[in-house]
């Protein structure tokens, strides 16, 4: 089941990837950037991750997503 919702994810993705670059939607410089720090962030992450003990890796996703969740509710209805 797994591989089948990556399949299907993927070709999503790609589908929607596809006509963004054809309708002319896309900055690339823009998507360039990003593409090239989330691969970078991935790693990096990845590599920081697997020397961090599993309970303070999950703190640390936790606290991330509470506060961006509270500046965007904030950035929202100030």
């Amino acid at each position: 089941m797994n591989a089948l919702k990556s399949v299907l994810g993927a070709l999503i993705n790609g589908t929607a990837t596809v006509l963004f670059l054809a309708s002319g939607s896309v900055d690339l410089r823009a998507a360039a950037v990003m593409a090239l720090s989330a691969t970078i962030g991935g790693f990096v992450g990845a590599a920081i991750a697997r020397r961090v003990p599993a309970r303070v890796v999950r703190w640390v996703v936790v606290a991330i997503g509470v506060v961006l969740t509270a500046l965007l509710a904030r950035k929202k209805w100030g």
